[in-house]
């Protein structure tokens, strides 16, 4: 019989190694990095019971680089071969500013995309420390007879009673809100009945969801 091979627990030992077999830095920059990680003035990593953990930032940091260019190995590694040619003088400096370009353009537009997101992923937001003021609920019936409980606050918005008497009653309506990287949005929401799935148990909530983005 096969047997599954449980996932590699984190740490530093494991990130040094992984960053060598990637062929990434030298021995003195991944030490440096990985301690910048840990003991930076914002530790995205933190140790606890033998094995690396992220920190409140570390999950912050890792929900606004998901699936960009920068937060894989590719982009670097790629990086480090343009600098070697440009130090072997067989490719024009002008060759890596024109890669960094390219990259931070394309990285840009995942990053607001991925920071528009972030205050709707329930998982995330259970990972973040609640800020003092903002745990303020707002209780109602839904146009079904449903007794139901939601944050007052929604993208750095704060419901009126008004607002949310149209949302229990079903209506869509338009919202002025920030996203985390402090961009003012103009979004759609409606109240809706959600779930999520978080350490294999699923979990329901009503709460406002966005329709479209608006302008």
């Amino acid at each position: 019989e096969s047997m599954t091979t449980p996932p590699v627990k984190p740490s530093e030992k494991w990130i040094l190694n992984d960053l060598t077999k990637q062929n990434i830095g030298t021995g003195a920059t991944r030490v440096s990095t990985l301690s910048a990680l840990l003991q930076g003035k914002q530790p995205t990593l933190k140790n606890g019971k033998g094995q690396l953990q992220l920190t409140p930032e570390g999950f912050v940091n890792g929900a606004i680089m998901q699936n960009t260019m920068l937060a894989g190995a590719t982009a670097t590694k790629q990086l480090t071969q343009l600098m070697e040619r440009v130090g072997k003088g067989t490719l024009p400096m002008d060759a890596i500013y024109q890669a960094l370009d390219m990259t931070v353009k394309k990285d840009r537009a995942q990053m607001d995309k991925n920071a528009q997101e972030m205050d709707q992923d329930q998982y995330l937001q259970g990972k973040l420390p609640r800020k003092q003021g903002h745990g303020a609920r707002l209780s109602g019936t839904t146009k079904d007879g449903e007794e139901i409980q939601m944050n007052k606050e929604f993208m750095h918005h704060t419901f009126t009673p008004n607002e949310f008497e149209s949302l229990l009653a079903g209506n869509t309506i338009e919202i002025t809100a920030k996203s985390k990287a402090g961009k003012t949005l103009h979004p759609r929401i409606k109240l809706e009945h959600q779930s999520f799935t978080k350490a294999g148990k699923k979990y329901t909530y009503w709460g406002p969801k966005v329709v479209d983005w608006g302008n």
